[in-house]
Parts: C-alpha cells; sequence; structure tokens
C-alpha cells in the first residue's frame, strides 16, 4: 500500500496571510481538524485545530472572552501560529512508512508533496480507513462524510415511548 491509494485530494486549504478567525471558521464550516497554508502551490505550514484550541478562551470562559478572542484573531495571521515544520511524504510513499512519521512524532497528519506542490494530505482517519479497509474492504467502504450514529449509541435522557407510557 502507498500513500496515493489513501490519501486526501479534495483539500481546504489557506493563505499565510489570512486571519486565525477566519481559519478556525474554515475548520468549523468544512469539519475538519488540519489547514495546509499555500503560497501558490508551494506548501508554507500547517494549522490544525489544536493550535487554535490551545489560543482560544475556555468554553466556559465569559462571552466577553471569545468575543475579545475574535477581535484579536481577526488581526492576527495564520502565518503568526502555523507550523513550519512539517513531516512530509510523497504519493509513493509506503502507508507504513507514513504511518510511522504520524505516530513517532505525534502528528494528526502528513502533507503529501510531489515536488514542491501540495497533491494532498494523509490523515490519521485515513490511515484508520485504511486497515479497516483490509478487514472487511466492501463492508467498511468510506461513505461521502454521513454522520452515522452506532445502533448500540443512544441518546441520553428518557426516550419518548417511554415518557408518554409514564403519563397514562
Amino acid at each position: 500500500m502507498i500513500v496515493q491509494d489513501h490519501m486526501t485530494t479534495k483539500l481546504i486549504t489557506v493563505k499565510s496571510n489570512t486571519s486565525l478567525w477566519k481559519a478556525w471558521e474554515m475548520m468549523q464550516t468544512h469539519r475538519i481538524r488540519h489547514l495546509p497554508v499555500i503560497e501558490g502551490k508551494r506548501l508554507v505550514g500547517m494549522i490544525t485545530d489544536r493550535d487554535l484550541r490551545q489560543l482560544m478562551p475556555s468554553s466556559l470562559s465569559p462571552p466577553e472572552e471569545l468575543e475579545r478572542f475574535q477581535a484579536w484573531g481577526t488581526q492576527v495571521k495564520v502565518a503568526d501560529v502555523m507550523s513550519r515544520k512539517l513531516f512530509l511524504v510523497t504519493p509513493q510513499t509506503p502507508t507504513r512508512e507514513a504511518l510511522r512519521i504520524i505516530l513517532e512524532r505525534r502528528v494528526g497528519c502528513t502533507p503529501v508533496i510531489r515536488g514542491s506542490t501540495l497533491v494532498g494530505i494523509l490523515t490519521t482517519r485515513d490511515l484508520l480507513w485504511a486497515m479497516a479497509g483490509q478487514l472487511a474492504p466492501k463492508a467498511l467502504a468510506p461513505k461521502k462524510q454521513q454522520a452515522r450514529r452506532s445502533p448500540s449509541v443512544r441518546a441520553r435522557g428518557t426516550p419518548r415511548a417511554k415518557a408518554k407510557s409514564r403519563r397514562r
């Protein structure tokens, strides 16, 4: 198996002069955790949800703190916070080697480049799908970004059927 077989190629990227707030909004909108930073087609860095979470106020903070972060985040650029030290692979890199890099370096993804051009990204999720596909290729083929709940997972609280039967 090689990286090309499992990498994500439909990339959402930002430029280094994008504001932190805009990058955060993009991650929320597209439900992603990694944003490659590019200039032209050349990869210059990476910003992750982890980078932004470390800068953001706690979810328990008063709303004013989030407003202050938003005001600050619209002024600060991705280039000021992004990781510049990246662990790169090529489309022809063996998947096992990419997995080793991700585990040893404790990163959530590795950009995939051809020459100096970004052509994809390989995430831990991509690797999990690759491993699952080896176990049961047809049953575990990835669906298109569907939010699915496991049949064993139930919503917390009292189910409606029980709630109605108690009223009688």
